[in-house]
């Protein structure tokens, strides 16, 4: 109802030719950046003339200036592209078609500090773990800092309580991921302490195999590595 009576009340402001009509100079509002200088009907729509920010005419119908969707002659959505492309252009890597997989490392790290809703929040935002301010709102400076993520790693903390930030940070593969986790299992195997990890790989036996034994039957280390436990037939 707002909208109908704003129409009208500019219609009856200006005189309605079967044309429009050159401006004289007064504007009846601005929408974004048309200045609208004059109204006619035309198939029984209301149509404005406008005069854009950068100098353009435009006609658009009046409904589509009172909603919003029209802002500008069209300049508005092209310089808005051009910031898109050109930022897209620095990097690369974060098109709407495809995020590379370091741009998505980037997104997952702030996600796991910052929201709540993230399953791993409890583990990083939830005990303190924060990202440093150059990296929070610039994907390029943490470009810069971490280069390309190569296949098969992901984004590790050096120390495991710190933040993330250059000095702290790295692309580490699983395995070296797992000797750095702070709930690493350490076991003693032939007078020597080591993560259960390093232990699979000493002994060949698989990690998972290795944890199920020891973590969750309880299971000696020299049996789990044996593959038989005692008194076992």
């Amino acid at each position: 109802m707002a909208r109908t009576t704003k129409s009208r009340e500019m219609e009856k402001s200006f005189t309605v030719l079967s044309g429009f009509c050159e401006s004289d100079g007064r504007s009846m509002g601005k929408f974004g950046r048309l200045a609208v200088s004059g109204v006619s009907r035309e198939k029984g729509r209301l149509m404005a003339e406008c005069r854009c920010d950068c100098g353009k005419i435009k006609i658009v119908s009046l409904s589509h200036l009172n909603s919003g969707g029209v802002k500008s002659c069209g300049c508005l959505k092209m310089e808005t592209s051009r910031r898109t492309g050109l930022a897209n252009k620095r990097h690369g890597q974060s098109s709407l078609a495809r995020r590379s997989h370091t741009y998505r490392s980037w997104e997952t790290m702030k996600a796991r500090c910052y929201n709540s809703l993230d399953p791993s929040f409890q583990s990083y935002g939830g005990r303190g773990v924060s990202v440093c301010n150059q990296w929070i709102n610039s994907f390029e400076q943490f470009f810069s800092d971490m280069g390309e993520r190569q296949r098969n790693t992901t984004i590790d903390r050096i120390d495991n309580n710190g933040n993330y930030d250059p000095g702290n940070c790295r692309w580490a593969k699983p395995r070296v991921q797992q000797r750095n986790k702070r709930n690493n299992r350490i076991v003693s195997y032939k007078g020597a302490k080591m993560p259960l990890i390093v232990l699979s790989e000493k002994t060949g036996v698989p990690y998972q195999r290795l944890h199920e034994r020891i973590v969750r039957r309880g299971w000696s280390v020299e049996d789990a590595v044996n593959k038989v436990p005692r008194g076992y037939y």
